[in-house]
């Protein structure tokens, strides 16, 4: 029971399915639901039952196989796993009486198409962030709206949401889209590196880096075209006094947004090609890295000493200004950066079996294994 394009995908292997031969509909459908698609094996001649043996103690599932065909529960129907059994090449393999097993993941496509309702709605998000943040700079500036914290705590509440949306808005499927996981990280990740470097580290902290040297930034309730910096250096007073520290702090992370834009920018023309994917990768995981280290120091500096810049404490100055809005350039790091390392060990993976594949006729390419111990061949 074939699954259509499998053949063309793998090309000459076996493939099984509910009730085809080879592993049991069960086996089959936990190995699918756990993302593997296809499993080599390189297995000794007349082992018998011994590659199911193997195949559990390296899954960790137990239980539902059959090495001979297997009547499928109607539930099982659907499911299709690829198996390539090879013979084993190594004389070792035949002492020891180990089984090989490879389980290649399912394929990751990080160049398909977003799906046009999830783009809709970043749309919509980067429109309303937009409105606020240009809204409430005019808006004070000409006085329709009062130079006030409450102001800074309102705006900094409209402007931050869009935020959250976008980024849960990534990891959810349309209806009839079956993303991998990877592949939602990668969307999300594809958000955050735009949302970090444009939305806020190349408008806000770049401005303010520029404006504290310059001399321009201490503000006070008199400058209203200067809300957008006073609202948040009011409850961080450092913004307002230009500290050496802060300024350091703020010059790391401009930096590193600044990698995340150009590795954006590579990570879109690269496609699914992993040699162009790998390095930009590297960046990013190395940015996002030295971004949480700066906002680790930003909060310990200042809780070391009872935060003596923090002079406002109330419950909306210290929720929504000081944390709320901080908080996806803490979270997105913390979630991108076990997918970005899973993703490069993806891409390793990808290229190195393209290198043995690719051998001259007479070398033996080696897969890469996991290997289980078979006490039970004989």
């Amino acid at each position: 029971m074939a699954a259509h394009g499998f053949a063309d995908k793998y090309g000459q292997w076996a493939v099984i399915a509910a009730a085809s031969e080879g592993v049991g509909a069960s086996l089959a459908d936990q190995l699918a639901s756990r993302g593997i698609d296809s499993v080599d094996v390189a297995l000794v001649q007349n082992s018998g039952p011994s590659f199911v043996h193997g195949l559990a103690k390296v899954t960790g599932i137990n239980g539902g196989f059959c090495y001979s065909p297997c009547r499928p529960s109607p539930a099982y129907v659907s499911t299709s796993v690829a198996l390539r059994v090879r013979p084993a090449a190594s004389a070792q393999i035949e002492q020891t009486g180990r089984v090989i097993v490879t389980l290649v993941e399912r394929e990751h496509d990080f160049a398909k198409p977003w799906a046009k309702r999830r783009v809709r709605i970043y749309a919509w998000c980067f429109a309303v962030a937009t409105i606020i943040a240009v809204g409430v700079i005019i808006g004070v500036g000409v006085g329709l709206l009062p130079m006030a914290p409450g102001t800074g705590v309102v705006a900094c509440f409209l402007f931050i949401t869009p935020v959250f949306v976008a980024f849960v808005t990534s990891w959810i499927d349309v209806p009839g889209e079956n993303r991998t996981t990877l592949e939602k990280a990668n969307e999300f990740q594809m958000i955050w590196f735009v949302v970090a470097a444009a939305a806020s580290e190349l408008w806000w902290e770049l401005a303010w880096l520029i404006g504290d040297v310059l001399g321009w930034m201490h503000l006070t309730e008199k400058q209203p075209w200067g809300f957008i910096f006073w609202y948040y250096g009011v409850a961080d007073v450092r913004y307002l006094n230009s500290d050496g520290s802060l300024w350091a702090m703020e010059a790391a992370v401009v930096g590193g947004a600044t990698i995340l834009l150009v590795a954006w920018w590579k990570l879109k023309a690269a496609g699914n090609d992993p040699a162009k994917r790998i390095r930009p990768l590297w960046w990013t995981f190395f940015s996002m890295s030295m971004m949480v280290t700066v906002f680790f120091i930003y909060y310990v500096a200042e809780a070391r000493h009872g935060f003596p810049d923090f002079p406002r404490r109330g419950f909306w100055d210290i929720s929504i200004v000081l944390i709320y809005e901080n908080l996806p350039w803490v979270i997105a790091p913390l979630i991108s950066l076990p997918f970005v390392a899973k993703q490069l060990g993806y891409l390793y993976g990808k290229i190195a079996l393209t290198s043995a594949s690719t051998r001259p006729t007479g070398q033996t390419a080696q897969p890469t294994t996991v290997v289980a111990h078979d006490t039970a061949h004989g």
